[in-house]
């Protein structure tokens, strides 16, 4: 399934409790100050993340998405998306 469009119709939030029982890649590009990001999913949770086609640390990752996305291997679901 491809998406496309922009996080100003759909918020991230949003769109991912959509995603949240799906596998596979959401890449993000184009927002004001955070470089092109691939979010790899599994269902339920947040597997990794790549910033520039390169893998964020864990820590990295917490630090830069905690409180906008959740925590990296956190449940989609209850986090307070």
């Amino acid at each position: 399934m491809a998406l496309l469009g922009s996080l100003n119709a759909l918020p991230l939030e949003e769109l991912l409790q959509l995603l949240a029982h799906k596998e596979g890649a959401l890449e993000i590009w184009n927002l004001k100050d955070i470089p092109a990001t691939t979010l790899y999913l599994k269902p339920g949770y947040i597997r990794s993340i790549d910033q520039c086609g390169k893998p964020l640390e864990a820590l990295a990752a917490r630090q830069m998405e905690s409180g906008r996305l959740g925590l990296l291997g956190q449940p989609l679901n209850g986090v307070g998306l």
